[in-house]
């Protein structure tokens, strides 16, 4: 077991797997399968430094075996700069965006023989001006694709022309609430809720008035932020929305300055139950 949760929480981690990766998995995935090969693999690999993102290996598409994969799966860049205490990302790759080299993306995103692609990326938007010309790379492989992305999104109209030139069809958007004072309490107060149906109707119209089909989640800690999020929709013109209560995802940053982060993590959950 590898990933996120893993990484945070190794010790809960162990008891549900024999092997566990802490960390990112370039490097680790080699050792442990020449360890493996020879009998002599570890019950624990963990990452202790940066992994480079230049020169790693494509996927080996002859594995892929789930239909909707086929067509492309890959990322540009890893992290996100945000300083949201819900997230899981920010803590793992402690607040930091890595990017991988251009030419690599747009040589791997080329290379998959189908035309709608997701790029797996925490937040697409993270460094504006590296994903602008990502786009324009990408652009003359005229495949369609999708991926997620912070609000700044939909602020800056020359990101979202270069976007929708490239292929882009979809972007998830964390909006997360519908209340500025949820947005505060969790270190997200460059989302400005009074701002949100304007953003997402720039992204459509930039989109050509309705080409696109955005996605928005939204995270709600009170019962009045429950009742309004239910006529957002409507009101957003969003082609979907994701409703969560915040109470059950882990706050991974206040986790992680905690001594104890399984103990806190069981309060927080005995607080729904």
């Amino acid at each position: 077991m590898g990933g996120p949760h893993v990484t945070l929480l190794p010790e809960e981690a162990s008891q549900f797997a024999d092997v566990i990766f802490i960390g990112e998995a370039e490097g680790l995935w080699e050792d442990f399968l020449r360890d493996f090969e020879s009998g002599t693999h570890l019950r624990r690999y963990e990452q202790t430094s940066v992994p480079s993102l230049e020169n790693i290996p494509q996927a080996h598409r002859g594995l892929f075996h789930r239909r909707d994969h086929t067509n492309g799966v890959l990322f540009a860049t890893r992290g996100c700069p945000g300083l949201c205490d819900f997230c899981a990302v920010a803590v793992m790759y402690r607040h930091q965006l890595r990017k991988r080299p251009i030419a690599e993306v747009a040589a791997e995103y080329a290379s998959f023989k189908g035309n709608v692609i997701i790029f797996w990326d925490d937040n697409i938007a993270a460094d504006m001006e590296y994903s602008k010309r990502l786009f324009r790379a990408i652009a003359p492989y005229r495949k369609w694709w999708s991926s997620q992305a912070s609000i700044h999104a939909g602020r800056d109209d020359e990101f979202l022309e270069a976007a929708a030139h490239s292929g882009c069809k979809q972007l998830f958007l964390g909006l997360e609430s519908i209340s500025q004072q949820s947005m505060i309490e969790v270190n997200k107060g460059f989302n400005r809720v009074e701002e949100y149906l304007q953003i997402i109707r720039r992204i459509h119209l930039a989109w050509d008035c309705g080409a696109s089909r955005d996605c928005v989640w939204i995270r709600s800690r009170y019962a009045g932020d429950i009742r309004g999020h239910h006529r957002f929709p409507g009101k957003s013109g969003s082609a979907e929305c994701d409703f969560q209560h915040s109470d059950a995802i882990p706050r991974y940053a206040a986790v992680s300055e905690d001594g104890n982060r399984r103990a806190y993590i069981d309060a927080r959950l005995a607080q729904i139950q």
